[in-house]
């Protein structure tokens, strides 16, 4: 699939549902790295923290944005 057309499937795929999982993640390490300027790890655990959170609220397309892996010991995003 060449380039052009992934990113044509990508924003048919955004247009669709911008509240998908994979783009909310997308935001939420814009913000919290880029803009907040937090550690990758820090953002990570932010997320995880939050993931934590929705799936407690019965949310689970929002439960795994991010993991902690085990095998690593780091987390790690799902997306």
């Amino acid at each position: 699939m060449s380039n052009g057309l992934r990113l044509k499937v990508g924003e048919a795929e955004f247009e669709k549902d911008p509240a998908a999982p994979q783009f909310l993640v997308g935001f939420l390490r814009h913000i919290l790295v880029e803009r907040m300027k937090l550690t990758d790890e820090l953002a990570k655990l932010v997320v995880l923290t939050m993931s934590n959170e929705a799936r407690k609220a019965g949310e689970e397309e929002y439960a795994h944005m991010a993991y902690g892996d085990l095998k690593t010991g780091e987390f790690r995003w799902n997306a």
